[in-house]
């Protein structure tokens, strides 16, 4: 799905466009079909093998499907805390979860890097290291090529690995980068390693408002995911507000 929110935007009384674009099921699961394949193709995976990623629940629930089809054990090191549900649904996948424990002193990205090669060599795991594979930096420029617009002036995504918005913004060289976070925080973009000029942060600077608009997404755009669409449609309109008249595209899903 690409298309202009024409109604939204009016609704909150901003001129411009807000282009939103939604793939048809998660992106996490395209992309981990992808990933599987190519393992195999290299002679990095094989059926059977243990597999292991580092992953904020989405994308483990992708390799959860693919594991279990090709009956490989997976073993996922949690970014930050997961809510019980998220736990709960990879765990009865199949999923065998590993919390990173920073040490004295290290970062926490650090410590989920150190992890995750904690698990591969002592189960001899195959990983495909999202955060640093260019394959999947790849595999996004080829989705994003055939996207319908030429030119925007503001690109928003939810920043994971960093791959999606960093392929949006070589697609949209020009546009501002921004990644959306639901409060203020600090990030530390060292982790992040496909970018080549660093995005900026959004975040909803009327927490009621947003609230609100959050719960009335679904019913008024039909977007399921609206946790991850109320923050990123938001933010978008919220761009918009501070910059009358242009344009920003806002990625929705996961």
């Amino acid at each position: 799905m690409f298309k202009e929110l024409a109604g939204l935007r009016e609704r909150y009384g901003v001129t411009g466009a807000l282009y939103a674009f939604r793939l048809p099921v998660c992106k996490k699961f395209y992309l981990a079909v992808w990933l599987f394949a190519r393992a195999a193709a290299s002679g990095e995976y094989k059926p059977g093998m243990p597999v292991a990623e580092i992953t904020a629940g989405n994308m483990g629930l992708a390799l959860a499907e693919q594991c279990a089809k090709y009956r490989s054990p997976l073993y996922l090191v949690p970014i930050g805390r997961l809510s019980e549900e998220k736990r709960r649904a990879l765990e009865e996948k199949g999923a065998r979860l590993v919390d990173a424990r920073p040490k004295e002193g290290e970062a926490y990205w650090m410590a989920l890097e150190r992890t995750l090669e904690e698990i591969v060599v002592s189960r001899g795991a195959c990983s495909f290291r999202q955060f640093t594979n260019p394959g999947q930096l790849g595999f996004y420029r080829r989705l994003f090529s055939r996207l319908p617009v030429e030119n925007v002036d503001c690109v928003i995504d939810k920043i994971g690995t960093g791959a999606t918005l960093a392929a949006l913004g070589e697609r949209f060289p020009s546009a501002e980068l921004l990644y959306a976070t639901s409060l203020p925080a600090a990030v530390d973009m060292r982790r992040y390693r496909f970018f080549t000029r660093e995005p900026k942060q959004i975040f909803p600077r009327d927490a009621a408002e947003y609230k609100a608009f959050g719960a009335a997404l679904k019913e008024t755009e039909g977007i399921e995911n609206a946790e991850y669409g109320a923050l990123s449609l938001y933010c978008g309109l919220q761009w918009l507000k501070d910059n009358p008249g242009k344009s920003v595209l806002v990625f929705i899903g996961d």
